[in-house]
């Protein structure tokens, strides 16, 4: 049995929101770990093992959440893995990827932290 705590990778724009995020999932005795914007973003989260990734669907340069999702789909080892929106722009991800449940990603709008921490809990809970 893994004692550990299990990692979550968060990647978002804001410091602030990644910061808070940090913190908030530490607190519950997560292990969070931010992954800075850009081009290797991707690398960066596969190199983390998360069993959860908590992403922002507008990322400032080249790459939104969208395009991080999609070419963590394509990794084998990323495929399962769920994503999390967290984000204030749900009508830019309908438009960008309108069936974002098929891809095993859910959708939290900010702020609601409440909300974030149960899909986590239960996301974390379905995959032990």
């Amino acid at each position: 049995m893994n004692d550990s705590p299990p990692s979550i990778v968060v990647v978002d724009d804001d410091d602030d929101t990644v910061t808070f995020l940090c913190d908030f999932f530490t607190m519950l005795g997560m292990a969070p770990v931010s992954c800075p914007v850009g081009l290797d973003v991707v690398a960066n989260i596969r190199q983390h093992g998360p069993r959860a990734i908590i992403l922002d669907v507008l990322l400032d340069g080249a790459m939104t959440g969208v395009d991080v999702l999609h070419q963590l789909r394509t990794d084998p080892a990323m495929d399962g893995v769920p994503v999390i929106f967290f984000s204030g722009s749900q009508d830019t991800l309908r438009q960008l990827l309108p069936d974002y449940p098929a891809h095993g990603a859910t959708f939290v709008p900010k702020p609601d932290i409440v909300k974030l921490q149960a899909v986590v809990q239960d996301l974390l809970q379905q995959s032990t």
